[in-house]
């Protein structure tokens, strides 16, 4: 003879309806969260990553976060004729970005330039490439004194990092007579 014995349990401060679970491989539907905390997510999507939905910056590690550094033309940094020189850097932490930035050279009216280029690179002082090369904007000049600046955009370039790393915009010039200086801007946006 089989006995089937039911329960009804009143579980005192439950809410919603439908089978209560335990703790251990309880699937839920639907179910409406307030500030959950959890060791690890896994997504089969990103419908519902948002980094920000406003017009600020994403937080730190999020999907779209910025990361920049400026040297404007007042704090340019004085260059030698052919040599690289690191004009800016910034820190980026493990992840996949996108970089690119500007580079200007500046002097007084007796520098005459002939050449500059900018760079982004993880190298330090990187020895620019051969004109044409992808990560690099090379600009020949075709002035006869420089007197205030003239600047251009660098080529931006994907980054995929598994650690901190910095990123360092590279300025490389030939200029001639007189002293020569280069100033611009780095950024970068998590892409993932």
């Amino acid at each position: 003879m089989a006995i089937n014995n039911a329960l009804n349990i009143n579980l005192v401060g439950t809410t919603g309806t439908g089978n209560f679970t335990g703790s251990t491989g309880a699937t839920y539907v639907t179910p409406t969260l307030g500030a959950a905390t959890a060791t690890s997510l896994d997504f089969t999507s990103t419908a519902g990553i948002i980094a920000t939905t406003t017009n600020n910056n994403a937080a730190a590690g999020s999907v779209g976060e910025v990361i920049s550094s400026v040297v404007d033309q007042s704090s340019a940094v004085s260059i030698t004729t052919g040599t690289a020189k690191d004009i800016t850097s910034i820190s980026l932490t493990a992840g996949d970005w996108d970089v690119f930035g500007s580079i200007g050279i500046t002097g007084n009216s007796t520098t005459i330039p002939s050449s500059y280029i900018g760079l982004i690179n993880s190298a330090v002082n990187l020895t620019p490439p051969a004109f044409g090369a992808l990560t690099s904007q090379w600009l020949n000049v075709s002035i006869a004194t420089l007197g205030t600046y003239i600047g251009c955009d660098v080529q931006g370039i994907y980054f995929r990092l598994s650690g901190t790393t910095t990123i360092y915009l590279v300025g490389f010039g030939n200029f001639t007579v007189s002293t020569a200086a280069m100033f611009g801007s780095i950024h970068a946006r998590r892409r993932r």
